[in-house]
């Protein structure tokens, strides 16, 4: 919605404006006392298997719309690949 209405240059300065602004609010979440919950590298891959199913309803939800929900869906993590910290 972002980058059809205002551009991908407002797309990504907003996508770095929260995450500068990521380490303020842990900080604050841990300063309450509150937990932060890390997962393991397993446990992030057992949630992304189990998620998979989001991902197979939305497709087919786009496709039944008249979109390539596959192509959208290739397209959003070939974008989050290339921009994502390493």
């Amino acid at each position: 919605m972002i980058d059809a209405n205002s551009g991908l240059a407002t797309s990504a300065w907003l996508g770095k404006t929260q995450q500068g602004n990521d380490p303020i609010g842990r900080k604050a979440a841990v300063d309450r006392g509150n937990t932060i919950h890390t997962l393991s590298s397993a446990e992030a891959q057992e949630f992304i298997k189990v998620a998979q199913a989001i991902d197979d309803e939305w497709v087919a939800d786009m496709t039944k719309r008249g979109f390539d929900g596959k192509k959208l869906l290739q397209t959003a993590r070939d974008l989050i690949a290339k921009h994502a910290r390493t």
